[in-house]
C-alpha cells in the first residue's frame, strides 16, 4: 500500500463500521459510507462510486444480520449478504483495489463430535437462510479473485450499535431474573479489537479466507453472567436449552473459531473474550447507556480522519 492509501468503509454507522472509521491507522484516508449514500446490491452504484473515489481498499462491514427475521424475508438477506458482496468484489477487480469483506461463523453447523474450533479449511456447512446468504456472498467475493479476503467473525459488541451485551444489562433493570441459552458455545468478541486486527490483515495479509475473533470461548449464558458481575448487577442468568427458546431459524451450537492464518501470517492473537469485555465494561458512561437502552452515540467523521462520500 502507499503512503497515503484510501479506503472506502461500507456500513459505516454500524457498530463494526464505526469502529473501522475511528481505529483507521496512521496513513490510511478512510471514506465512511451509510447505506443511503451507497446500496451495494445496486452494481452500477457500487461501479460509480468506485470509478470515482479510486480507493485503494474496500472494506465491507455491512450485512442483513436479523437472523430470525431472513426465514421470512430471504430475498432481503440474499441481496444484502450475498449480491452486495458480489457487487463490490466485481467493482474492486475491476478498478485494481482490494476488498475485504466481513463473514460469520453461521456458515458452520457446529454439529461435529468431537468439538474443536473451526479453521479456515473446514467445510462450511450454513443452517439457516443467514449462514446460506453470508456463505453465497463468501464464495461470491473468492470467485470473483484478485487480492480479495474474506474474514470471518462472531458474537460482536462494542461501543456503537445495539448488540447482545446492551440487552441483557438493560433487561437486568427490568426482570427478577434471566434465561439465557447455554448450550450455542462462540467466542464474544469486542470489535475495538476486531477493527485493528482488520486493518492489519487489509494493508498487510494475503488474499483469501481468514478467521478473527477474540481467544477462547463461552457460552450465551457464561457471556452473560460475566457482563453482569462486571456491572455489579445481582440479577441471575439462568441457563436454558436452545429449545426451550424456540426460535426460528437454527443456530450452530458450537462455532468458535481458529484464528490460525492470523497466528501464522501476522503473529496476531487477539486477547481472552473476558479481558475484552472487563474493558469495554469499565467505561461507567457506556455502561449507564447499556443499562438505559440509549442510543449509541454516532460517529463524527472529522474524529475519526474519514468523510461522507456520495456516489457521483
Amino acid at each position: 500500500m502507499t503512503a497515503q492509501t484510501k479506503a472506502l468503509v461500507f456500513g459505516a454507522r454500524g457498530m463494526l463500521g464505526s469502529e473501522l472509521l475511528r481505529s483507521a491507522p496512521s496513513g490510511v484516508v478512510a471514506v465512511g459510507l451509510a447505506r443511503e449514500r451507497c446500496d451495494v446490491a445496486d452494481r452500477e452504484a457500487v461501479r460509480a462510486l468506485v470509478r470515482a473515489e479510486k480507493p485503494a481498499l474496500l472494506l465491507n462491514a455491512t450485512a442483513y444480520t436479523a437472523v430470525d427475521r431472513a426465514e421470512e424475508e430471504p430475498l432481503a438477506a440474499y441481496r444484502a449478504n450475498g449480491l452486495g458482496p458480489l457487487n463490490l468484489a466485481l467493482a474492486a477487480r475491476e478498478h485494481g483495489a482490494r476488498l475485504l469483506h466481513v463473514g460469520t461463523d453461521f456458515v458452520f453447523d457446529g454439529s461435529r463430535q468431537p468439538r474443536r474450533p473451526y479453521e479456515e479449511f473446514d467445510a462450511p456447512n450454513p443452517q439457516s437462510t443467514y449462514g446460506r446468504s453470508k456463505h453465497w456472498g463468501e464464495q461470491a467475493v473468492l470467485e470473483v479473485g484478485g487480492s480479495a479476503q474474506v474474514v470471518r467473525t462472531q458474537w460482536l459488541y462494542g461501543p456503537r450499535g445495539r448488540h447482545f451485551i446492551g440487552a441483557i444489562l438493560k433487561a437486568a433493570e427490568e426482570k427478577p431474573f434471566l434465561t439465557v441459552v447455554d448450550d450455542q458455545l462462540g467466542c464474544p468478541t469486542y470489535t475495538v479489537d476486531l477493527a485493528r486486527a482488520l486493518w492489519r490483515i487489509a494493508l498487510e495479509g494475503e488474499a483469501g479466507l481468514w478467521h478473527c475473533a477474540n481467544s477462547g470461548e463461552a457460552s450465551w449464558n457464561t457471556f452473560a453472567a460475566r457482563a453482569l458481575a462486571l456491572t455489579g448487577s445481582a440479577i441471575e442468568a439462568r441457563p436454558i436449552s436452545t429449545a426451550e427458546l424456540a426460535r426460528p431459524a437454527a443456530r450452530p451450537a458450537y462455532s468458535a473459531l481458529a484464528c490460525r492464518r492470523l497466528e501464522l501470517s501476522l503473529d496476531l492473537r487477539l486477547r481472552p473474550w473476558a479481558e475484552a469485555l472487563a474493558e469495554y465494561l469499565a467505561d461507567p458512561a457506556e455502561v449507564e447507556r447499556l443499562r438505559r437502552g440509549a442510543p449509541p452515540t454516532e460517529v463524527q467523521t472529522e474524529q475519526t480522519r474519514a468523510r461522507e462520500a456520495r456516489p457521483h
